[in-house]
């Protein structure tokens, strides 16, 4: 027990450096608008993974245990989860055609969808890890993610000076490493979807999806408007 609780720590400090590096050497490539847009882009993603995802993935944790053996269940789980990546477009495609963006928001917002179903696709399979007692699997899985963010973010910082492209690395980063360990039992087979299955996650899940929104949004919001209310720098 001691053993795996100390390789969970380890799993979250030595990512947690290399994330803290990867700011640093960010501030040294990019201008204080550019870093300033990256930083928008990480909290729109939060945001919008804390709408739509975290109480799937808690939810998830919940129920696994008693689960496991219902061959229902896997596939229900990647199933919502897809259904909850078309909802976010659905979202997203509202907010684009409202027109109140500004036009760089825009662009955020269609490299920020997709990355957030990265985003949200790790901290799904980060659980799966946990919820298996893979302590050595959450780890690896912790540092390729932010390793990879690490020398994705400083090559297309140094090469393009893009916060657009650093932000689509990260992302790329974070699906491979939620795909170093293949995930049994799921399919996409209309058949194996059980609403009794989503009903329960749903009961467990929106209220802690409520709390989990309004910490992200006490997170995100000073980003935003410390861009309305001065700029991005």
């Amino acid at each position: 027990m001691l053993r795996e609780s100390l390789v969970y720590i380890v799993g979250r400090a030595v990512p947690s450096v290399i994330a803290f590096g990867t700011g640093i050497a960010l501030t040294w490539l990019l201008t204080p608008s550019e870093y300033g847009t990256y930083g928008l882009g990480i909290a729109l993603v939060i945001l919008v993974s804390a709408i739509f995802f975290d109480w799937h993935a808690l939810s998830f944790m919940r129920f696994y245990q008693s689960n496991a053996g219902n061959r229902h269940f896997m596939p229900t789980i990647l199933q919502s989860f897809l259904l909850l990546c078309v909802a976010s477009v659905v979202l997203a495609l509202v907010a684009y055609g409202s027109g109140l963006l500004p036009p760089d928001y825009r662009a955020l917002l269609w490299i920020c969808v997709p990355g957030c179903w990265c985003y949200a696709w790790f901290e799904l399979s980060a659980r799966m890890e946990v919820a298996r007692f893979q302590p050595t699997h959450y780890f690896w899985m912790n540092l390729a993610r932010n390793g990879g963010i690490l020398v994705f973010a400083i090559a297309l910082a140094w090469a393009t000076g893009s916060p657009y492209y650093v932000l689509a690395g990260n992302f790329l980063a974070m699906l491979g490493a939620a795909l170093i360990y293949r995930k049994k039992s799921f399919s996409i087979q209309p058949g194996m979807f059980d609403r009794q299955i989503v009903r329960r996650l749903w009961l467990f899940g929106w209220p802690v999806g409520i709390v989990q929104i309004l910490s992200a949004f006490s997170f995100a919001a000073d980003r935003f408007l410390l861009d309305k209310l001065s700029d991005k720098a």
